[in-house]
């Protein structure tokens, strides 16, 4: 086994630093671990409520952008048009705008006093109820997917998928068998960080949503609230979340490390 020489290693050893602080929000958590107790028996119905708004809003967002965002991701890979980097620059500036600022401008578009609003009484009707949970969600996760997927993509070559088919394979099995093996642990990884993104929305949600218990109150809201009461509360909604989140990222991660066979 080759050995790692201490000129390779000392670059990983000034960035502890940087390691120490991204490890103390796992650390805090683990260590209010026996606190959990609190979410299920002082803690009331609302904050259990506001877990399952974030678990099923954030999971149907998240396929919303499976489903929309890997054609897109695909062009951006693939696609020949010479104002190609118009779309990537447009998909990509709610990645750099405060997701305030983002629920602000969809506020600002979808509400009853706006001509769209007046137009289509439907979209009028979207702020502050559980669809404008969903669209905050798509406006702020679904870039990281599109353009971590786009990336994943750039790694097949179309000229492999074209020989597949000329040897008589169909252009889904051209796809089944020799790219996805390619790009699937990329999409799961950026699939589960759209995820993750998702389900710890705040900014973007409060301007559109705003934290209608049981409608619109997702568990970052319900956290934010729960400050009134003292830090202990908080922190007990952010073990749950964390119970419920852990499992799939490490499932992702997981599948992402292991080779996958067509």
């Amino acid at each position: 086994m080759k050995r790692i020489s201490l000129k390779s290693f000392w670059p990983f050893m000034i960035s502890w630093p940087l390691i120490l602080l991204l490890c103390i929000p796992s650390f805090v958590l683990i260590a209010h671990l026996p606190h959990l107790s609190w979410l299920w028996t002082t803690g009331d119905e609302l904050s259990s409520n506001a877990i399952w708004i974030s678990i099923e809003t954030s999971t149907l967002s998240t396929l919303i952008t499976f489903i929309l965002g890997t054609p897109i991701a695909w062009y951006l890979a693939h696609g020949y048009h010479r104002f190609k980097w118009v779309l990537s620059l447009l998909i990509t500036t709610p990645l750099v705008l405060p997701p305030s600022i983002v629920g602000l401008t969809l506020l600002s578009i979808l509400n009853p006093n706006t001509w769209i609003g007046q137009t289509i009484p439907i979209l009028g009707d979207i702020a502050f109820s559980w669809t404008a949970v969903i669209l905050a969600q798509l406006a702020v996760s679904s870039p990281i997917y599109i353009m971590g997927a786009s990336s994943v993509f750039k790694q097949i070559n179309p000229e492999m998928l074209e020989m597949a088919q000329s040897l008589g394979a169909s252009p889904w099995q051209s796809w089944r068998r020799v790219a996805l093996p390619i790009v699937l642990p990329g999409l799961l990884v950026a699939l589960s960080l759209a995820w993750a993104r998702a389900i710890g929305e705040f900014g973007a949600t409060l301007l559109f949503a705003g934290h209608l218990p049981d409608v619109t109150q997702t568990i970052p809201l319900a956290i934010y609230l729960e400050l009134d009461n003292g830090t202990l509360g908080a922190l007990a909604l952010a073990l749950g979340l964390l119970t419920y989140m852990l499992p799939i990222l490490a499932l992702s991660v997981w599948l992402g490390r292991s080779p996958w066979r067509a």
